[in-house]
């Protein structure tokens, strides 16, 4: 008979790893273990909490397995470039050339490719910090960035928390559902950043990069060309390193009174932040719906930095098959400007149909203009589950008194506060999930305010997502329910208290 298991002795950083939670890869495994299927699994998960866009998939599979894109000859069976074959990486800087309007413009030598954007996060925090250093971040932001950053190169991503309530300035009240009600949350600031900044300072930390993600992650808009301006230049007065993630940039769909995208790698740069501490982050999972295939692109033109990636290639290169269809897939630009011609039909009438429904049973997001998912307002259920939410209770009281809204202190200063607890908005998120939906909570985005959700809309079709919003529904409905019941008994037992 086998006695127990051995003790194996983990590394620090191992065991540092291993106790991380993360809420996107739970949610993910618990759809994994049970996927919806409406032939053969009818009762299963539906994900709408993984960044996945399968609107196109039909095309582009179509794409992938034509003779002319997938072809293996004993050329493949070999050794490549570690950075990307030089075909592949013409590919790209034509990409950001025509598309992102690069200027001055791209050659294939200041692109690097990776085995996926995680991989390129992971690399740039590596090349450009020293564990221990700090990134910040605006905040809610994609939640892979911790993982992505910490795991191997130690960096620290340090939250530029954005406030969730709505600006002064002609706002409407918190009582409007309407997307337009929504527009001023969540904004980049700069007094914010600077407010980052200093305490990360005052902590002892080096700061070493702004990093953001354009379109943004959860938050599906784009930055202004004015709020971009004000971050090359915080940059600038730093001497910090700009690293743009803009893997959204090809998914825009546009929406009226938002801003446009703009690429990092187009803008006129103040003195102080030279071209060379420009990088931005690219890859082929959103635009191009292929999270599987794991292709990344590091844009760069600091020869040094190329230098130092130079060192990981080997451990993030994509193998010779995935190169060469990239190669073929990319260099048929008829094929490229249909897709993202399409993509852009399909997220647009997916979302209007999704939005409206929203707004049909007057439940709050954030006006979506990139990407596949909406950032949705669910704080007055996570109040009714006994949550607490700041900034929904500053907004009813200033709506009744007019008082000035200003987030607690404990938004900004986690470390010298103790924070409100997360219960009431994971058993939110936990009852959609045993009704058959996954969507991700605010906690995954390291949102300080409770309630805030990142729906995903581009499951394979209309009808799916119709599905798991009426599962959502019944939750929600659910919720309200149990709060009448509570209030009916409680109101009973008052009667008879005064009878007696």
């Amino acid at each position: 008979m086998s006695g127990p298991s051995p003790v194996v002795q983990l590394s620090k950083r191992s065991a540092q790893n291993v106790e991380f939670v993360s809420y996107l890869g739970e949610g993910l495994n618990r759809w994994a273990d049970n996927a919806y299927c409406p032939n053969t699994n009818c009762d299963g998960i539906i994900n709408l909490g993984t960044a996945e866009n399968r609107l196109m998939w039909p095309e582009v599979i179509q794409k992938l397995n034509s003779p002319s894109t997938l072809r293996i000859g004993t050329s493949l069976l070999s050794y490549g470039p570690a950075k990307g074959s030089l075909p592949l990486r013409m590919c790209f800087s034509n990409l950001f050339n025509t598309r992102f309007n690069a200027s001055p413009a791209l050659s294939p030598e200041d692109i690097a490719v990776f085995a996926g954007c995680g991989s390129c996060i992971s690399a740039i925090g590596q090349v450009l910090a020293d564990p221990g250093d700090v990134f910040l971040v605006p905040a809610p932001y994609y939640g892979g960035f911790e993982t992505d950053l910490k795991f191997q190169s130690g960096v620290e991503p340090y939250p530029i928390n954005l406030s969730p309530l709505p600006s002064r300035h002609g706002s409407p009240s918190s009582t409007s559902s309407s997307a337009s009600s929504y527009h001023s949350r969540f904004r980049w600031s700069l007094s914010a950043a600077v407010r980052a900044y200093d305490a990360a300072i005052s902590k002892g930390k080096t700061v070493r990069a702004l990093l953001m993600c354009n379109p943004g992650n959860p938050f599906a808009d784009c930055y202004s060309e004015e709020e971009l301006r004000e971050m090359t230049t915080f940059c600038a007065e730093r001497e910090l390193h700009l690293v743009s993630d803009e893997i959204y940039a090809l998914s825009e769909y546009g929406s009226t009174g938002l801003p446009k995208f703009k690429s990092m790698l187009s803008m006129d740069l103040p003195d102080g932040l030279p071209k060379e501490k420009v990088h931005v982050l690219y890859g082929m999972s959103k635009d191009f719906c292929m999270n599987g295939l794991r292709v990344g692109v590091i844009a760069t033109r600091s020869q040094q930095v190329q230098s130092a990636l130079g060192s990981l290639y080997f451990f993030h290169n994509i193998s010779n098959a995935t190169d060469s269809a990239m190669t073929q897939f990319l260099s048929d630009r008829t094929f490229v400007d249909s897709h993202i011609r399409n993509n852009a039909l399909r997220l647009r009438d997916i979302h209007s149909k999704f939005s409206a429904w929203l707004d049909e049973r007057k439940i709050g997001y954030l006006p979506a203009s990139a990407g596949f998912f909406v950032w949705v307002d669910l704080r007055r259920w996570v109040l009714l589950l006994g949550g607490t939410c700041a900034s929904l209770d500053l907004e009813e009281r200033a709506a009744k008194t007019g008082a000035e809204m200003v987030m607690p202190k404990w938004y900004d200063e986690e470390w010298a506060h103790p924070q409100p607890s997360r219960a009431a908005e994971r058993l939110l998120w936990e009852r959609f999930l045993k009704a058959g939906v996954y969507i991700a909570l605010g906690e995954a985005f390291y949102c300080r305010d409770m309630g805030w959700f990142r729906i995903v809309f581009s499951p394979d079709n209309w009808e799916t997502l119709r599905t798991a919003l009426e599962r959502m529904e019944r939750v929600l409905r659910e919720v309200e329910r149990e709060l009448e019941c509570e209030k009916g008994k409680r109101d009973a037992e008052f009667r008879c208290d005064r009878v007696e």
